[in-house]
């Protein structure tokens, strides 16, 4: 019995490995010790919205696809409210997406690749989470999926099945962010160039139709959910149409090459080195005429990926989560590719092993990150014996709102800094973002409608946070605003046509009330 159990805990120890590394990567995003950013901000708020019965771009606008908003709505019902459903969410999803990679690279070359592999997975994705809630993390998993079931298309040609599955994977990461099908379009492109050097055309159209059948009717499935709330031409509009104009002419290759190797640092240059060793095969491999099918995938996803997180002409970090997949492979085939040659065969042999290596490195990355390991102590704490205080971080300013409102009252967060979550109360209008709208087909409708809610509707509230983007907004104070548009802040993002009218209206019907940690909060003034 004993050995049983012991060898049971063998096999399983490098997962165990894996989960604890995942878990010092959540733990930047641990709801008790950190503020939700922006963007968390504005889809808890729109899935607190959806638990209530309302529906997303019209209870609450934003440019995203819908996936995001309900994932946040499936965490908060998780959560009882809290946002550490959310957080049991994000680590599901990136525990999985880890042992689908690590379980794929361990059969496709061997356990030390899979080791090597999905380690620098998880050091690039630390570097890159900041503060988790992220429209590319959750879809992590559907592209290690795609990428297993790719490969098990190699191996099972006549199986049409993983074709129709990758086509549903690239639709489930398209419900989060456009940009994060690359996995999809790679594998796409690849089954077109090994159908092309293969002379296998029947083959070809055969695969990539079946692909295609599965976005098509993942796409109906969800079509039809979205019809049926009558907003299907609502998530349209948001997410594709005002995206489209989003990406207008700023696309540059550059913008995303440079700041991405900055965030991910050496995971990126050993990336680029494993890119280099699968080239080299290539040609090798080209000149005995043979052909490894994985290996154009290889080659082809990094580059999309590159192409992708560059539309946007920005460079936010976590748009460079979606490299990782790409760099995952490249290391794993790295340490493959040179392990032999320069490591001893006991050495080889022992990295083989799994179970010490990634032990090894789980126990020294929870040294590393030891500070967030004190952090999940203290959740736990309050999570089990005491919450008198509450179980996730709270700013000031929301609480003092929850404190001097009543729980109908209006709160507008100019511009979203999280506080209609935090505080508990609902916005005065859908559109959260305003005035930060680009130049689109529907920018009006948002701005107009924006203006009309405040002076047909105000709220009680109006909290000034420009101070988490100082350089993207407008103060409400006259005169830190001049000062911002004299340095050329506040502009970056496009001026809305009406924010002179918007700046005069508040500030002929609000006056100022206190000011916490930087928020100014004004009151509405009763006649």
């Amino acid at each position: 019995m004993r050995n049983r159990l012991t060898q049971l805990f063998l096999r399983v120890l490098p997962f165990l490995a894996l989960a604890i590394l995942v878990l010092l990567v959540v733990g930047q995003a641990n709801p008790y010790t950190t503020l939700p950013t922006r963007d968390s901000g504005c889809y808890l708020y729109i899935g607190r919205l959806i638990l209530r019965g309302d529906v997303p771009y019209i209870a609450a606008w934003d440019s995203k696809p819908p996936g995001i908003f309900y994932i946040n709505a499936l965490g908060l019902f998780i959560g009882r409210g809290t946002r550490w459903g959310v957080w049991l969410l994000e680590f599901l999803f990136l525990y999985s997406a880890a042992v689908i990679g690590y379980r794929l690279l361990r059969k496709i070359w061997q356990p030390g690749a899979a080791i090597f592999g999905m380690i620098f997975w998880v050091w690039g994705l630390d570097n890159v989470f900041w503060k988790g809630d992220l429209v590319e993390e959750f879809p992590l998993l559907f592209s290690m999926a795609a990428l297993s079931f790719f490969w098990l298309g190699i191996r099972n040609p006549k199986n049409r099945l993983y074709d129709f599955l990758i086509g549903v994977m690239t639709v489930l990461s398209f419900l989060f962010r456009a940009n994060n099908i690359g996995m999809g379009i790679a594998i796409a492109l690849s089954w077109i160039i090994i159908g092309i050097a293969q002379h296998q055309f029947s083959l070809m159209i055969k695969r990539v139709g079946t692909m295609l059948a599965g976005c098509i009717v993942a796409l109906l499935c969800i079509g039809i959910l979205l019809w049926d709330q009558g907003i299907l031409l609502a998530s349209w509009n948001a997410a594709i149409l005002y995206n489209f104009s989003y990406v207008g002419n700023r696309t540059s290759i550059l913008s995303s090459i440079i700041p991405g190797f900055q965030y991910l640092g050496l995971v990126a240059w050993i990336g680029v080195i494993g890119y280099g060793a699968a080239i080299f095969s290539i040609f090798r491999m080209m000149k005995r005429k043979a052909f490894d099918s994985f290996m154009i995938l290889m080659i082809v996803l990094w580059p999309i990926e590159i192409v992708l997180s560059s539309l946007s002409g920005r460079s936010y970090m976590h748009y460079f989560i979606n490299w990782l997949p790409a760099i995952a492979i490249l290391c794993g085939y790295l340490y493959k590719f040179v392990a032999p040659a320069i490591l001893s065969e006991k050495s080889v042999s022992f990295l083989n092993t799994e179970k010490i290596p990634l032990t090894v490195a789980a126990v020294l990355a929870i040294f590393i990150c030891s500070s967030r390991v004190m952090d999940y102590s203290h959740a736990f704490g309050a999570l089990v014996f005491d919450r008198r205080y509450g179980v996730e971080d709270i700013n000031q300013v929301s609480l003092y709102i929850r404190r001097n409102t009543n729980p109908k009252d209006k709160v507008l967060d100019w511009v979203q800094s999280g506080i209609n979550y935090m505080a508990q109360r609902d916005a005065p209008t859908a559109y959260l973002w305003y005035p930060e709208y680009l130049p689109s087909r529907i920018t009006s409708t948002l701005i107009d409608g924006f203006y009309r809610d405040i002076t047909s509707n105000p709220p009680e509230i109006i909290v000034d946070s420009y101070l988490v983007a100082p350089d993207d907004i407008l103060s409400l104070d006259q005169g830190i605003r001049y000062a911002q548009i004299s340095a050329g802040k506040g502009l970056i993002v496009g001026r809305a046509s009406n924010l002179d009218q918007v700046l005069q209206f508040i500030q002929t019907h609000y006056k100022k009330e206190t000011v916490i940690d930087g928020n100014v909060v004004y009151r509405l003034i009763k006649p």
